[in-house]
């Protein structure tokens, strides 16, 4: 909702406009500039790198689940070492998703 606020038009003339500066240094299509007033621009640099990222991470919590499973007998509860051990790897999990994101962007 925040980024439908700042919309602005475009301005193809201006040469310190933010949005012809990046697209010069990325190479953008034509199609992109031409067709973005009235409109907001995301692109989807990063998204493959973030989907693999959050697969391995849930891969991991389901692994962590199905190991607790088999070996304690409770996905969640059980002993309070294992449980505690478990919230904080999840949380790790939580952080390293969200550290790996930012830096694949």
């Amino acid at each position: 909702m925040i980024a439908l606020i700042m919309v602005r038009p475009y301005d193809a003339d201006d040469a310190s406009d933010a949005w012809n500066v990046k697209a010069l240094a990325e190479n953008w299509p034509d199609a992109v500039l031409r067709d973005y007033p009235g409109k907001f621009v995301v692109l989807s640099t990063g998204l493959g790198e973030s989907v693999v990222i959050y697969t391995s991470c849930a891969l991991a919590c389901m692994s962590l689940l199905v190991a607790r499973r088999y070996f304690l007998g409770a996905e969640l509860g059980g002993p309070i070492l294992w449980k505690w051990a478990s919230a904080a790897f999840f949380v790790c999990l939580w952080m390293l998703y969200i550290v790996l994101s930012i830096m694949a962007v």
